[in-house]
């Protein structure tokens, strides 16, 4: 009787595992084909998008070549939208050398002035790519393709002249801004003012800490500013974002060409920059006076004075970092800025190098007023021969 009880016992055991088994099956073969109706219906969801006719998301209408004489845009239209009048715009195509039959990337078409206009268009202003779809009547990656290829030609063709103009800065053009500064603040032997200034990025994919910047708390990258009595900058860099003022100081190579410039004037005679504290006293640099002792020794009433009237010419230099930005807002727009996608560092040189072409073709600005010097001419500037 025990034994009969047992054996049915293991009968319902084995039927209940075996039922389990086959449910369990079941369940795994229904979501198999599962899986497999969605896998055919997506694949014929993309037959059927192939076969469809492409519709851009943007729909534009397309322009042979866009002009500015054809959009009859006037001068307050283009110093809006381009910073620069109708014929400063033609001005400085003829002197950059532009051409229409420039080869652009990937065998993009473009005329010399539909190529710059498109540059100055977004560069003053953060406006996308969709937008300047809508204005000149192209494609997004054509819009793309000009406005990176533009500033990589500018920043190859003028970063030796933007960082160091060897033609126009000689012993007697620097003795000219020394004395500029000298009427202005009663101080001998400044011909400039120096410092470092930190541009924003979007956090970049890789390699993230070498663009971080702790005392901005933000990725960015950095250049070093020299700014003359006749309202022009002198750009140096980028550094990473970390890079101190002195370090770019340093390895700029600027002290190399003021030693070879004043190698022949006596030491009494030399000219030099003048920056904030980071900048310690050298070689054509020199910065405030320190108290000699550390905190406790103080510096004397003269050392104060004279410290008090040079930041006030040195603010200077935080001015024309704010006339870039002000004037090529595309550069402040940090989400724009993406190392690696784009030639970020390119975009702020042709900012800097087309704030100095707006100082001459105006022929002055905030700086040169208040040292009462008249900035070069535009040929003058871009070292143009004239007959």
């Amino acid at each position: 009787m025990a034994t009969a009880r047992r054996d049915k016992r293991r009968a319902l055991l084995l039927l209940l595992c075996l039922s389990t088994n086959a449910l369990s099956l079941q369940l795994q073969l229904q979501r198999k084909l599962g899986r497999i109706r969605q896998w055919k219906a997506l694949r014929r969801q993309r037959r059927e998008g192939e076969r469809a006719p492409h519709n851009p998301p943007i729909q534009y209408c397309r322009k042979r070549a866009w002009s500015i004489t054809k959009e009859g845009w006037d001068d307050t239209d283009c110093l809006e939208y381009l910073r620069f009048t109708r014929e400063e715009v033609f001005q400085i195509i003829r002197a950059f050398g532009l051409t229409d039959n420039y080869k652009w990337r990937n065998h993009s078409r473009a005329t010399a002035e539909e190529a710059f206009c498109l540059f100055l268009f977004r560069l003053s202003h953060p406006h996308r790519l969709k937008d300047c779809m809508k204005l000149f009547g192209k494609s997004r990656t054509w819009c793309s393709h000009i406005f990176n290829d533009m500033a990589c030609l500018l920043a190859r063709k003028y970063k030796d002249r933007l960082e160091w103009d060897s033609q126009r800065l000689n012993l007697a053009q620097l003795q000219v801004y020394a004395d500029a500064v000298e009427d202005a603040s009663n101080v001998r032997g400044i011909w400039g003012f120096i410092d470092g200034t930190h541009r924003g990025i979007a956090r970049p994919v890789s390699e993230q800490q070498d663009h971080y910047a702790g005392a901005k708390k933000e990725h960015g990258i950095r250049y070093q500013g020299i700014v003359t009595p006749d309202g022009l900058v002198h750009m140096a860099g980028p550094w990473l974002g970390p890079t101190g003022d002195w370090r770019m100081w340093q390895e700029s190579g600027m002290e190399t060409r003021l030693r070879e410039l004043f190698k022949d004037t006596n030491p009494e005679d030399r000219l030099y920059l003048y920056g904030d504290p980071a900048y310690y006293p050298g070689y054509g640099i020199m910065g405030p006076f320190r108290a000699e002792g550390g905190r406790n020794f103080e510096l004397t009433k003269d050392q104060e004075a004279a410290n008090v009237v040079m930041s006030g010419q040195r603010i200077v230099v935080e001015w024309i970092f704010g006339i870039i930005s002000r004037y090529w807002t595309f550069t402040a727009f940090k989400r724009s800025n993406r190392v690696g996608l784009s030639p970020v560092a390119a975009y702020y040189l042709c900012a800097a190098l087309l704030t100095n072409i707006h100082t001459c073709l105006r022929r002055r600005n905030q700086i040169s007023d208040k040292f009462d010097l008249e900035p070069p001419t535009l040929k003058e500037y871009l070292g143009i021969a004239t007959s």
